[in-house]
C-alpha cells in the first residue's frame, strides 16, 4: 500500500514541474514539427527523462 501512494506521489507533478513540463512538450512538439527531425516515440521519451530529471527531488 505504501508503494502506491508513493508511486502515485510520483506520477502527480507539482504545479512548477507541470508548468516546465508543458513548456518542455510544446518546445519539442515545435521543433519536431518544424525540422521533422524527432518522431514521436523520441518525443515521448525525452518527455519521461525530462520529468523523471526535474523530480529527482521527489525521490529523497
Amino acid at each position: 500500500m505504501e508503494f502506491a501512494i508513493k508511486c502515485v506521489e510520483l506520477m502527480t507533478p507539482t504545479n512548477s514541474s507541470f508548468i516546465l513540463l508543458f513548456v518542455g512538450v510544446f518546445f519539442f512538439g515545435l521543433t519536431s514539427r518544424l525540422f521533422s527531425q524527432l518522431t514521436h516515440k523520441k518525443l515521448y521519451i525525452l518527455w519521461a527523462y525530462w520529468y523523471l530529471y526535474f523530480s529527482k527531488d521527489r525521490y529523497k
